[in-house]
């Protein structure tokens, strides 16, 4: 369909020539709608500007009997309404285009990727990328599925994608769960193998966090002073935080021990969740491992008088007249280092074959990647100019608070485990479905995914368990009854899903409008792949294929496949319902929505 666009602007260049000696640019729309309006739409107020508007309408009508005439084979016939020329297709378009479909093995994304893809070239997806001083909560699941979602945009459109997690295993907020491990190991001992090792850990954070607000209560009044920073600076629970992480940064036997004990826990915490969500990465790094590269880095800033010391013996760099210290006065390393030793360490490893690097992080972590980026350019790394931040907005809960579980936290955040637990119930509840099936899990997986994906990145997600598992809304338990209904029409037909079919020939069948405007839609979906990856935002995705999903449905109710007689006609329909259930899945892999035969 495409190709008649291209063609259909050759002749309108060379018809301004040779009629009206002029050269204009030409922008032509293809309408993936299925209306009065037809298939190709073209303005005729940018294409004639220079001739008057009550003689526009005659000249259109020249012009539409000479494109009918030259491509007779592919326009059926042309509408001039509201100053626009429309041309429609005839049937044979949308045969030839089934016919694509099937010569391409109904991989409809390759009908048009022109994308020049050099196969050397990677492209590096940083996300997720936790720390260790709490379990995966609700921001953690958003930057989970936008970093897992454009990865597998990235490979659909042919490119090689490394899926990295980089995790924040170093640090203050390690120190503060050191500092108080001792007082909590005999509970720890205990439930190490009855509670995920990441609330634990995540438990003994709170217990710190809480005594620290404690302190900073008493020191107020003892000093009578309310000014955070100077209170900060008092607390000796903090010093203790402190002298943990420079001990740590020279390697302390004792420290070292309870490091790696916590390390342990709250990673197979991590990856019991990570399992559940089905998520996997090709490449696990630890800042423990990189933070080194980037002190050495600072130093050498230092001599190149990119970085400065303040009085306190920080070093510092300025960024829109601001001081950003990038090592403390007692010499330990805070994000920005561990950023840039990182960075280094990846440079080394895939050295020019690094096409782009995407940070998938939080809007709260502008500012620092914008001091990043400003850092890389001040020691003239051309590296910055590959390196994207891909931000996103916070999520609110709209219901109750979900109790986390065996642990009272409290705090403000929700964890995916517990989150998962209580959509399963619900689940449960609203479907009728048994109880020990596995299925319900399934569709809990595909409604959080959904949900979370439909919502542009850069927008706030309201999150309501109540509507998540609408089964005719816009859910993700809608996208698997719509394949689970598609796919019963081959069942009831005895066709395969993994059949193949020759191509149409020969058949006088005329094909109806839902059809005609579901091939339209399949045809613009590289489009839309392009769209999603160029913006970086997958609901652009979600919201055409809840879009083409309403189509499919409507297909469905309109068409009683098993009754028709013609064997000719059945078929088509019948490759119809092939190449929505290879739509479906390819869709549903790219989200990461679990496929279900039936619900």
């Amino acid at each position: 369909m495409y190709n008649i666009k291209i063609k259909i602007i050759n002749i309108l260049k060379t018809i301004l020539y040779n009629r009206y000696k002029k050269k204009i640019k030409i922008d032509i729309i293809f309408n993936i709608n299925y209306n009065k309006f037809g298939d190709i739409n073209i303005n005729l107020l940018k294409l004639f500007p220079f001739i008057k508007p009550n003689k526009i309408k005659k000249n259109a009508f020249i012009l539409g009997r000479i494109i009918k005439k030259k491509l007779y084979k592919y326009i059926e016939k042309f509408k001039i309404i509201n100053n626009f020329l429309n041309l429609f297709f005839n049937n044979n378009v949308y045969i030839r285009t089934i016919n694509n479909i099937i010569k391409k093995k109904y991989k409809i994304y390759k009908l048009f990727n022109k994308e020049k893809i050099k196969k050397d070239k990677i492209i590096l997806i940083e996300f997720s990328s936790p720390n260790l001083n709490k379990p995966l909560h609700l921001g953690h699941l958003r930057n989970i599925l936008i970093g897992n979602t454009i990865t597998n945009i990235y490979k659909v459109l042919g490119y090689k994608v490394i899926k990295s997690q980089l995790i924040n295993d170093r640090g203050i907020h390690i120190s503060k769960c050191i500092a108080i491990y001792k007082n909590y190991k005999k509970f720890i001992e205990k439930n190490k193998n009855k509670i995920k090792g990441d609330y634990l850990i995540g438990y003994l954070y709170f217990k710190f966090e809480k005594k620290l607000k404690n302190e900073i209560k008493y020191l107020s009044k003892k000093y009578k002073n309310k000014n955070y920073n100077f209170l900060i600076n008092k607390s000796k629970l903090l010093k203790i935080a402190n002298k943990i992480l420079i001990k740590w940064e020279n390697k302390n036997n004792s420290i070292i021990n309870i490091w790696n004990i916590i390390k342990e826990l709250v990673f197979r915490g991590f990856e019991e969740t990570y399992k559940k969500l089905n998520i996997t990465f090709d490449e696990i790094l630890y800042e423990s491992n990189t933070y080194l590269l980037g002190k050495t880095k600072i130093l050498k800033g230092v001599k190149k008088k990119i970085f400065k010391y303040d009085n306190d013996n920080s070093i510092y760099f300025i960024y829109n007249n601001k001081k950003n210290i990038l090592l403390r006065k007692n010499g330990t390393s805070l994000y920005l280092t561990q950023e840039i030793g990182t960075l280094l360490y990846r440079l080394k490893k895939y050295k020019r074959n690094l096409l782009k690097l995407i940070y998938v992080v939080g809007n709260e972590q502008i500012n620092h990647f914008k001091i990043f980026f400003k850092i890389l350019k001040s020691f003239k790394l051309n590296i910055y100019k590959k390196l994207y931040h891909l931000s996103y907005n916070s999520v609110n809960f709209l219901n109750k608070k979900i109790k986390s579980r065996n642990l009272k936290y409290k705090n403000k955040l929700i964890f995916i485990d517990d989150l998962i637990k209580i959509i399963n119930k619900n689940v449960k509840k609203f479907i009728k479905i048994n109880p020990k099936n596995k299925k319900i899990e399934l569709i809990s997986l595909g409604a959080i995914k959904y949900q979370f994906l439909k919502i542009n990145p850069n927008k706030i997600i309201d999150f309501n368990l109540n509507k998540i598992l609408e089964i005719k809304g816009n859910t993700g338990i809608y996208i698997q009854y719509t394949y689970a209904r598609i796919l019963s029409i081959l069942k009831k037909n005895k066709v395969n899903k993994r059949s193949t079919f020759y191509k149409i020939k020969n058949i006088r069948y005329i094909l109806l409008d839902n059809e005609k405007y579901l091939i339209k839609l399949f045809i613009n979906y590289y489009k839309i792949l392009l769209q999603s990856k160029n913006k970086m935002d997958p609901s652009i995705l979600i919201n055409y294929f809840y879009k083409l999903t309403k189509v499919i449905n409507n297909f469905y109710d309109n068409n009683k496949i098993i009754k028709i007689k013609l064997k000719k006609v059945k078929k088509i329909k019948l490759i119809i319902c092939i190449i929505i259930l290879k739509f479906l899945s390819l869709n549903m892999k790219i989200l990461g929505i679990p496929i279900l035969n039936n619900i």
